[in-house]
């Protein structure tokens, strides 16, 4: 399917069907958004705008550093949109579209439906005059996916929020935090290399003659925002690093407890077993040997030995 964006009469128009869209001029085209198009919907577009779509995603694939590509008539560019997984609500997957400028018309091909696609359309509904060329689209795009971004973010910190609470509330931590906190980190890099991802395509933006005076400001402004983001990245990774290293220590401090507890149990019997190992050796001349009190004598032994010990550990503060 598509969605054409045409200018007519000062206002933003949308065609959806291939018999309107071959009526329109391509310089009326603002932006043609390919969500799973098929091949008649896309051969019409490449006659249509004059440019060949399948060369165009080829020349992206042979780009390994940077997904620009700046020609004589054409802009091509692919960036990576994050979303909510749909098997797992806790997790993130990146999806990938393709934007290619020609002339002031902007061509979107994607296979997902993509929240910041829906909500520039939104936004260009809402303020059809600010949304003269494609080159205003793709900047609006971008805006909308790094306000997106910072969401997601917001969200994330509120798990560490919530994951901290019960960190501090646990009388008997395990490893199970732990893997939410190792989890939360994956989501952390993610959002991370995506804003990367973007820092990069907007500073090249920002050097290319393609894109006017008056976007400038835009694309600077999307680069302090991207670069705000990343400093509460950097505080989110410390907070998660302080919670683990919180965990550890307790998980420590339990297992210390644990082994305390054998120590001391292992103090309290050694003088017991020491006894029993003495009246225990098969020896003629032991004096208590034919005694009638020899055995109580010898419980009483290891009873108050046991005890004078547990007295001294307690008075210590050992226990």
């Amino acid at each position: 399917m598509f969605t054409a964006i045409y200018k007519k009469d000062d206002r933003l128009l949308r065609a959806t069907k291939l018999e309107k869209l071959a009526t329109l001029l391509p310089e009326s085209i603002v932006w043609i958004d390919l969500y799973n198009a098929n091949d008649a919907e896309r051969k019409q577009v490449e006659q249509l705008v004059q440019i060949n779509l399948e060369n165009a995603e080829y020349a992206l694939e042979s780009e390994k550093f940077m997904k620009f590509i700046e020609t004589k008539d054409e802009v091509i560019l692919q960036s990576h949109f994050i979303l909510p997984d749909t098997d797992k609500e806790t997790d993130y997957c990146e999806y990938t579209a393709s934007q290619v400028l020609k002339g002031n018309t902007l061509i979107s091909i994607r296979q997902n439906e993509l929240k910041s696609f829906v909500e520039t359309r939104k936004r260009l509904d809402a303020n059809p005059r600010f949304f003269a060329d494609g080159y205003n689209v793709l900047i609006t795009i971008f805006e909308v996916r790094i306000d997106l971004n910072a969401n997601i973010l917001i969200d994330l910190g509120k798990e560490v929020e919530i994951l901290g609470r019960s960190i501090i509330r646990q009388h008997n931590p395990n490893e199970k935090p732990l893997l939410e906190i190792a989890e939360i980190q994956e989501k952390t890099m993610l959002i991370r290399e995506n804003l990367i991802e973007y820092q990069r395509l907007l500073s090249v933006m920002l050097r290319s003659d393609r894109f006017k005076e008056n976007m400038h400001d835009r694309l600077r402004i999307l680069l302090k925002e991207i670069g705000s983001l990343m400093q509460q990245i950097d505080f989110t990774f410390e907070r998660l690093s302080y919670l683990q290293n919180t965990l550890l220590g307790l998980i420590n401090l339990a297992q210390s407890n644990i082994i305390k507890i054998f120590t001391v149990v292992s103090i309290l019997f050694m003088p017991p077993t020491m006894i029993a190992g003495i009246y225990g050796m098969n020896f003629e001349a032991m004096p208590e040997l034919k005694w009638r009190w020899g055995y109580p004598l010898a419980l009483l032994l290891m009873f108050g030995a046991s005890s004078i010990i547990l007295l001294i550990f307690r008075r210590k503060r050992w226990l």
